[in-house]
C-alpha cells in the first residue's frame, strides 16, 4: 500500500506550482493593455472579465494545496486565509492595477504624491509580505500558537490586504469578488480554530 503522504506531497506541489504558473501567465501574457488619452485609462483590446474572475479562482484553490503543502498539521484554513490575502494582492490582474493607480492619482489630488509611492514600491511592499509569511509558516512549525507566529502571520496579512486594496481602488466589483473568496476561509478558520485549541479549565 501507498502512503496517502507519499503521493499527496507531489500531488500538492503541481497543483501549486501549475497555479502560480498559471496566474503569472495572466498576469504577463494573457492580456495586451495600451494607454487611451481621450479616456485617460489603459484599455485591453477584449473584455477581460473572465481573465479577472479565473484569476481570483486560481488564487483560491492554489492558496488551498499551498497550504495543505506547508501546514504540517490537520490545521489548513488558518494559513490558507494569509496564502490567499497574499496571492489576491501579487496576483492583481496588471490593467486593474495600473488603472486603480491612475484613479488614484487623478482624483485624490492632495494624496496623489502619497499613492503614488505605494504603488511605486508595491513589488517591494509585496515581497515584505511574503518574507513575513515564510517567516510565519517556519515558526509555525515549531509553535501554532506562539505570539511571534501569529504576529508574523497577522503582519502579513494586513501588508496584504491594505495592497489589494489599493491595486483595485478602480474596480469595486473585483475587489469584492475576492473579498467574497475570504469570508468562507475565514470562517472555516474560525471553526477549526474553534474546534482544535484545547481550552484551559
Amino acid at each position: 500500500m501507498i502512503n496517502k503522504k507519499t503521493w499527496h506531497t507531489p500531488v500538492q506541489l503541481l497543483i501549486s506550482a501549475a497555479g502560480i504558473l498559471i496566474l503569472s501567465w495572466i498576469d504577463l501574457n494573457a492580456v495586451a493593455i495600451h494607454y487611451n488619452e481621450t479616456i485617460n485609462e489603459f484599455v485591453a483590446e477584449y473584455d477581460t472579465t473572465g481573465f479577472a474572475i479565473l484569476n481570483v479562482v486560481l488564487c483560491l484553490f492554489t492558496s488551498y494545496f499551498l497550504a495543505r503543502l506547508l501546514s504540517w498539521s490537520k490545521s489548513t484554513w488558518s494559513l490558507m486565509f494569509v496564502i490567499y490575502t497574499l496571492m489576491l494582492c501579487a496576483f492583481v490582474p496588471k490593467l486593474i492595477a495600473i488603472n486603480s493607480a491612475v484613479y488614484l492619482s487623478l482624483h485624490f489630488m492632495s494624496s496623489a504624491r502619497l499613492f503614488g509611492s505605494v504603488l511605486a514600491v508595491r513589488t517591494v511592499i509585496i515581497v515584505i509580505a511574503f518574507i513575513l509569511l515564510i517567516a510565519g509558516i517556519v515558526m509555525r512549525c515549531r509553535d501554532r500558537h506562539s505570539p511571534v507566529t501569529m504576529t508574523l502571520l497577522s503582519l502579513s496579512t494586513i501588508i496584504s490586504c491594505i495592497m489589494y486594496e489599493f491595486s483595485t481602488f478602480a474596480y469595486a466589483w473585483y475587489f469584492y469578488l475576492g473579498l467574497l473568496g475570504m469570508l468562507p476561509i475565514f470562517w472555516l478558520a474560525m471553526r477549526q480554530n474553534h474546534l482544535k485549541i484545547p481550552r484551559d479549565k
